[in-house]
């Protein structure tokens, strides 16, 4: 699977996936992807680097369960105009995680560039990526952002 790099979008990740690893086999997949620590400390509150990766139109993946559990996804994604995958498998280690994104990257672009932002997608351990939430549901009308 090769992306488009001067097109595609431009990938977040958070603390959550670690700084090498994931990011790594996404950008072998041909994706862009920025992590959290290149830009801030890593105790930085959500809401702070989550403004400024809307603001970037930048695309944020995690797997911060703290996010999941407490349903805070829909939340941020509404507040920010952010578009958000997480991934719904924990337990994973780095291969597994590897692989989980290797086979999602292809369907990541895809979602990343036709669904209107704010949305929150899933990440499952087959790879498969679905819409949780879409601009419809969160209650806002979003505005296409393929950058």
């Amino acid at each position: 699977m090769s992306a488009d790099r001067d097109e595609g979008p431009v990938f977040f990740l958070d603390h959550a996936l670690g700084r090498h690893y994931v990011a790594d086999a996404l950008r072998e997949c041909g994706l862009q992807v920025e992590v959290l620590t290149d830009y801030f400390a890593v105790d930085t509150k959500d809401p702070a680097w989550m403004r400024e990766v809307a603001s970037r139109g930048w695309v944020v993946v995690t797997k911060d369960k703290r996010l999941s559990y407490h349903h805070l996804e829909p939340e941020a994604a509404r507040a920010f105009g952010l578009r958000m995958f997480v991934l719904r498998s924990g337990n994973l280690n780095r291969r597994e995680l590897q692989a989980v994104f290797v086979k999602a990257a292809r369907r990541m672009v895809a979602v990343a560039r036709a669904e209107p932002a704010p949305f929150v997608a899933r990440i499952y351990k087959d790879g498969s990526v679905r819409i949780w939430k879409s601009a419809e549901d969160l209650g806002r009308s979003g505005t296409q952002n393929t950058s």
